[in-house]
């Protein structure tokens, strides 16, 4: 069970926490108000969620006595209730998992719910568990969508919503930092469990994914992770992004929303010099910076329907007599080929 209240206890939730152990640079930035827009998918994930959450308590306040068939048109009515902007959107990413949901649910006996995202009391999805770090107390929290009883007394289950399309393969939920995360709350906050398989529902299947267990006998890899992480993020959490550890990939720099203000970017040459790797580091930074800029420019064009002017140089579609669409581009002022098209290059 989680320890008891402390006046120096430190919390931190599970997406914070895996902000630092990505990149502790990026999670200070984002801290800060820098990159703070959120994505469409994030916003429809939001709203389908708080649909399904819905529909549970609803399930759970009838005692489970809920018609299937009720239970599709609650959740067809709280889909539809979504914010105007993505309704569409969330409309369309659960559309074909209403009725397996809604069968899967009524198949699932109210009073085996445990806990689920939005529940209220002992059946909140909100789970803590206390961790001591170099002598400081931090309690770190998550929120599981559903947790429920199995026919084990040992053994429960998690059932996850996933509204992109990453695929999630065994391997890769027994890897997620946010299902480990998951496996020590429940095992933390509930002593009897021997195991918690973990399930994941996308919409890539419109039902739930075989079981992935985790074992409470196979713990230490995933404490000392956790442990780490969290000392991750008690020594960069007061930091100065600028002076704040990057760790840059391709593949997280590409769609890092703060890599146009990434310290790495910005390194002095004589700091890299004799190290390729740091050059490296700086190149995969200094592209995704481009490309950041680039689209903000974009809807500055869009929204103005004007070019950008610098000092010599422009930036737009560079093509103020013909009404063809193209990619927009820097280019040298005054200098176009025989079709207005700019001769520089980007």
């Amino acid at each position: 069970m989680p320890l008891e209240i402390e006046d120096d206890v430190l919390t931190v939730d599970r997406s914070t926490l895996e902000g630092f152990c990505n990149c502790p640079a990026q999670s200070l930035l984002r801290e800060s108000g820098i990159g703070r827009t959120v994505g469409e998918i994030a916003v429809v994930g939001e709203e389908v969620h708080k649909a399904i959450s819905d529909a549970i308590d609803l399930y759970i306040g009838s005692g489970g006595s809920m018609d299937r068939k009720v239970i599709q048109e609650e959740l067809h009515t709280n889909l539809r209730a979504a914010r105007p902007d993505v309704q569409p959107q969330v409309v369309k990413a659960f559309a074909s998992s209403v009725w397996p949901f809604s069968d899967w649910l009524w198949r699932l006996h109210a009073s085996n719910i445990l806990r689920f995202d939005g529940g209220r009391g002992d059946r909140s999805g909100q789970l803590s568990l206390d961790f001591t770090v170099a002598d400081q107390t931090v309690r770190v929290t998550s929120e599981l969508d559903v947790l429920y009883s199995t026919a084990s007394p040992e053994v429960i289950e998690e059932m996850d919503w996933k509204t992109g399309w990453k695929p999630w393969s065994p391997e890769s939920v027994q890897e997620s930092f946010q299902f480990q995360l998951h496996a020590l709350l429940v095992f933390g906050n509930y002593p009897e469990i021997q195991a918690l398989r973990t399930r994941i529902w996308s919409r890539r299947s419109n039902g739930p994914s075989w079981a992935t267990e985790f074992r409470r006998d196979r713990l230490k890899p995933i404490e000392s992770r956790v442990l780490s992480a969290i000392g991750d993020w008690l020594r960069w959490k007061d930091a100065i992004p600028a002076k704040a550890e990057t760790r840059p990939t391709a593949e997280k720099c590409r769609i890092c929303p703060v890599s146009h203000k990434c310290p790495v970017a910005d390194m002095d040459v004589p700091e890299m010099l004799g190290s390729p790797a740091k050059w490296l580091d700086r190149l995969a930074s200094v592209e995704e910076t481009a490309k950041t800029i680039k689209k903000r420019l974009s809807v500055f064009v869009d929204l103005t329907g004007n070019d950008v002017v610098g000092t010599g140089i422009g930036f737009g579609n560079d093509k103020p007599n013909s009404t063809r669409k193209t990619p927009k581009r820097i280019y040298k002022i005054g200098e176009r080929d025989d079709d207005g098209d700019s001769d520089a290059d980007e």
